[in-house]
């Protein structure tokens, strides 16, 4: 294959050129051997992707727990698609869903990565698969538990999008955000919004390919900047439909075109794939797949507004020392740098890792891909920097199973030069430093404490707070959190601030300090006083129990306690699933049995209330520690059944054509809400593997609570012919209320 193949190689991959061509670049991985020496020791490959996880397209994060998560195009019980974890050293692999395709599935195929969100659930999109096979939203705990698909893509629908190829952002009001490639009132895509629990969804934007002030096909990740608009790319569309770079606020207003790609022009570039960062000089910096000086690839910039643009490097794939086709941005290091890969070019025609200042100077290969041997290549993702001193990402093909590779390397140190620039505007107080406290300065393993800081002189999105045993290494955090208090970066850096930090049960005693660092790196800006951890607040003799062992929806259960040492005012009570993680409570008291701290109580009694929308199962209470994530009992576990319920649900008439309606009617509810729903389901499906549905209200938002109504649902055209029901559901939960007889699809 020669390089003027290259824009079939990488768009197909992409889904670009047609919705059915998502998987054509996967065959072209074995058409490039290309013999290569043994590779520079920049890289060290800590994880060879084979048949049951295979072909990552999409980077890696971080979680809460200190695991990589990720995805897999391949791989999986179905060959398409999973969803793994991995710990940073490359050990205990494990997939913690495999996807599947085909209408009604999990979804599949995805080809971005996932974020965490502010709840601790993973959150991820499939490019295919789910309720009209088109792509879908999901989500995960970290624990491979609860998984659900949020939202199910839909081409042909003027208010959705369909095939999303980007990752999720969270954006500071908490809602997810992300692009489709296809759909939408124009089918040259959308932006979207949706809120985690997948209850409220909406379109800001749909693209137009045929407008030159819109764009087209976005396939980039979004990035919310901090002046609060999000910003993002699109491989068609603008001026010569040849991409374009875009704004927009986040519920839709003010959307600009801030720059159209041209491919045939040297100081342009085109057919961006990838998303945009904000440099720490306030840039915002990108790739294009294409353009440039001889059309094969661009890294570039521009300000803001849109002014100021500049191709800050041009790629070229018949010069070893380049690297061409880039897919993937650039990150921002604490040197200053930006760092990136290209999917082919380089030594061995297969990608480069690379490095460029920011002002264009010092473009260096640090190293380069090779499909032969152990080696990886056709890198197409971003770059994750991990605060335990290492970059890590993926190859999509290569290593020695041929399924890609993850890859990692030690991130270089933070240059004391790399602060943001800003402009001055008179004369500047003398400044002394960054401050760090720690508050208290004693506190038992599984607490929390607070970590106050003022005074960051060029503060960014990215300065962190970790957790250290006095006088370790840089490297050596025990826990950690962003400036925003959370493990996902916020949008804007904070200068002054304070967040809750909860200390490792697993911790040793012993003496600690907080330690504030500057832009994912390793800078100290400042260190608290010390930190001595002790014991939890636990004790052999500490128990909870909570009667009676069953217990009807919209009912009480007595909590009741002793034996608690180290009692604290804002020790908790938290009702779970059986086997939930600690975050995933579904409600919660304080030990004064209100949501309002009192005084500390080493034995008691709480009625707890067991809300209507929690779904019937195994549950069970803990007792935390003083605003942590401590747990210092467990009861035993309980069962929540379901309320009894007088409702009834009927579905006419018993047969119905595809693309027909069939009429729904309901009474009865007994406790009524406004996102009570009623979905259509092939007979004996689970609840979360409806085809269709509608609130109450009869359309997709909700109103008014209705005990008693009927609503007219059409059956999608694409259904298969068979045996259905109607379901009736609670409070945009997975409870089923009742059930309707069986009607048949023709």
């Amino acid at each position: 294959m020669s390089f003027g193949g290259k824009s079939m190689t990488i768009s197909a991959a992409l889904g670009l050129l047609a919705r059915s061509t998502l998987a054509v670049f996967l065959g072209a991985f074995s058409l490039l051997a290309i013999t290569a020496p043994a590779r520079a020791q920049v890289m060290e490959i800590v994880k060879d992707f084979e048949s049951a996880a295979s072909y990552p397209m999409s980077s890696l994060i971080v979680g809460a727990d200190g695991y990589l998560y990720g995805t897999t195009y391949r791989g999986g019980d179905f060959n398409e698609g999973s969803v793994f974890k991995i710990a940073v050293n490359g050990s205990n692999f494990s997939i913690l869903k495999s996807l599947r395709c085909g209408a009604a599935s999990n979804g599949c195929l995805p080809l971005a990565g996932l974020v965490q969100g502010l709840d601790g659930y993973l959150y991820g999109t499939t490019s295919l698969g789910g309720a009209s096979d088109e792509g879908t939203i999901f989500r995960i705990a970290a624990d491979g538990s609860g998984f659900a698909v949020l939202r199910s893509f839909q081409c042909g629908i003027s208010g959705d999008g369909c095939s999303p190829q980007s990752g999720l952002l969270q954006g500071s009001d908490g809602m997810l955000y992300g692009t489709t490639a296809f759909g939408g009132s124009g089918d040259g895509g959308t932006i979207f919004k949706l809120s985690p629990s997948g209850s409220s969804f909406a379109v800001p934007r749909s693209f137009r390919c045929d407008q030159p002030t819109d764009g087209c096909h976005s396939a980039g990740k979004l990035l919310q900047a901090s002046n609060g608009f999000l910003y993002g790319t699109s491989y068609h569309g603008g001026a010569h439909n040849q991409g374009s770079v875009y704004r927009l606020a986040p519920d839709g207003n003010g959307f600009t075109l801030l720059k159209s790609f041209q491919c045939a022009v040297a100081i342009n570039g085109c057919m961006p794939l990838a998303g945009l960062i904000q440099a720490n000089n306030g840039m915002l910096y990108g790739t294009t797949q294409q353009g440039g000086a001889v059309d094969e690839g661009t890294l570039f910039r521009l300000s803001g507004d849109g002014s100021d643009f500049l191709v800050i490097h041009s790629f070229q794939c018949g010069q070893a020392a380049s690297g061409c086709l880039p897919v993937a941005g650039v990150v921002q290091l604490g040197d200053g740098n930006l760092y990136g890969t290209t999917t082919f070019g380089g030594a061995n025609a297969e990608g480069t890792l690379y490095r460029i200042a920011p002002d264009a100077t010092n473009f260096t290969v640090l190293d380069r891909f090779a499909c032969d041997g152990d080696d990886g290549c056709k890198p197409q993702a971003q770059l994750t920097v991990v605060p335990n001193g290492y970059l890590y990402s993926t190859t999509s093909a290569g290593g020695k199973f041929g399924g890609g590779t993850i890859f990692r390397l030690p991130a270089p140190a933070a240059s004391s030069t790399s602060s943001n620039t800003a402009i001055s505007t008179g004369p500047v107080a003398a400044v002394i430093g960054p401050t760090l406290t720690v508050n208290p300065n004693t506190a038992p393993r599984g607490a929390n404490v607070t970590a106050v800081w003022s005074g960051i002189v060029n503060p960014t999105a990215k300065d962190w707070v970790g957790l250290y045993p006095a006088g370790s290494g840089n490297s050596a955090y025990r826990t950690w959190i962003y400036v925003n208090c959370s493990t996902s970066a916020g949008a804007v850096g904070k200068a002054t601030g304070s967040c809750p930090l909860t200390l490792p049960l697993n911790l040793e005693n012993g003496t600690y300090e907080l330690r504030l660092l500057a832009n994912n790196g390793f800078t100290v800006l400042a260190k608290s006083g010390s930190l001595v951890v002790g014991n939890p607040v636990t004790s052999a003799a500490a128990s909870i129990s909570v009667t009676p062992s069953a217990v009807k929806k919209g009912e009480f259960v007595t909590v009741a306690w002793s034996g608690l040492a180290n009692a604290a005012a804002k020790d908790w009570i938290g009702l779970y699933p059986a086997g939930a993680p600690t975050s995933s409570y579904l409600t919660w008291l304080y030990v004064s049995c209100s949501t309002t701290a009192n005084s500390a109580r080493a034995t008691g009694t709480c009625n707890l209330l067991v809300a209507p929308s929690v779904p019937p199962g195994d549950y069970q209470v803990k007792l935390l520690g003083n605003n942590g994530y401590g747990v210092i009992a467990t009861s035993r576990n309980f069962t929540i059944e379901p309320a009894e319920q007088s409702a009834t649900l009927s579905a006419t008439p018993n047969q119905v054509r595809r693309g027909g309606l069939v009429n729904v009617a309901w009474s009865g509810i007994d406790s009524p809400t406004a996102k009570d729903w009623v979905a259509l389901y092939a007979q004996g499906d689970p609840n979360s593997s409806y085809l269709t549905w509608a609130y109450v209200s009869c359309s997709t938002t909700a109103t008014t609570a209705k005990p008693a109504g009927s609503c007219a649902l059409e059956i999608p055209a694409t259904a298969s012919p068979g045996i259905y029901q109607l379901r009736l559901l609670g409070n945009n939960g997975f409870n089923a209320l009742v059930t309707s007889s069986s009607f048949t699809v023709q």
